[in-house]
């Protein structure tokens, strides 16, 4: 009898022990539960806060490039029927009105270089204005580096657009570029570099390459001869820039010189 009950002494222990095992587990199960959707809760503010910032991000990106070409269609407008000196008034108007760009950082940046590509391709004057500003917004570094992208960008984009519409509108190449571009089978970078540094403004002179026959402009020398034609004198007028005590004396400055 004694026997019996020492064994249903330990079997009892031993289910008791297993109930409080199974508890346990049950609560550690129930622990982890509530930690995972204590996690997700957690973590679906920080999506929708992301989403919201690349939301937000996207917006401003696209204000800020609808404004360099609102204010690049402005000034093309503006240039009908005056003067060189008062468009050279209206695009120094504009570019202060740009200084808002800065503080968008590197959108801003890249906003203020598509509207210098914008103002290439439609061969306004001011290039060395527009450099000038680059520098004293952005430093001689960043200036320098948006200013020869915006003339690389119009350069090739103006070689495509001339190729396809000028010769229908019956342009011509300029004789002074033709002069430069004899010797351009035989040494391609040279000629074209030489091509490019004839004194004829930036825009006439990109849509005066599309002009010539393609064998005579081969993209990547000149693409190489654009960004080494630009980079001497492009740095020295954004490091101008960039010592000017503000960007409307860097403006007036360069505008004296224009």
């Amino acid at each position: 009898m004694e026997k019996d009950s020492n064994i249903k002494h330990r079997s009892d222990s031993v289910g008791e022990r297993g109930a409080s095992e199974k508890k346990e587990a049950d609560s550690n199960n129930a622990r982890a539960v509530t930690a995972e959707q204590n996690s997700k809760n957690e973590a679906k503010p920080a999506a929708t806060s992301a989403g919201k910032s690349i939301g937000s991000l996207w917006i401003s990106t696209n204000k800020i490039l609808l404004l360099g070409a609102v204010l690049a269609l402005a000034i093309a407008i503006k240039q009908q029927g005056m003067s060189k000196k008062q468009v050279m008034q209206a695009i120094r108007d504009t570019i202060i009105s740009m200084q808002v760009l800065r503080s968008y950082g590197p959108v801003g940046w890249a906003a203020f270089v598509l509207t210098f590509v914008a103002m290439l391709i439609s061969c306004m004057p001011g290039t060395m204005v527009v450099d000038v500003a680059l520098g004293n917004i952005y430093g001689v570094v960043f200036g320098t580096i948006g200013s020869i992208l915006a003339k690389l960008i119009s350069a090739l984009a103006a070689l495509f657009i001339g190729r396809r519409f000028g010769k229908a509108l019956g342009y011509e190449c300029p004789e002074l570029l033709k002069a430069k571009m004899a010797t351009v089978r035989s040494h391609p970078f040279k000629c074209l570099l030489a091509a490019r540094a004839v004194p004829i403004s930036t825009g006439v002179k990109n849509y005066a390459f599309s002009l010539l026959p393609s064998a005579e402009v081969p993209l990547i020398q000149y693409t190489a001869a654009t960004v080494v034609a630009n980079l001497f004198f492009t740095t020295a007028t954004c490091i101008a820039g960039a010592g000017a005590d503000s960007l409307v004396a860097a403006l007036d400055s360069a505008m004296g010189r224009h």
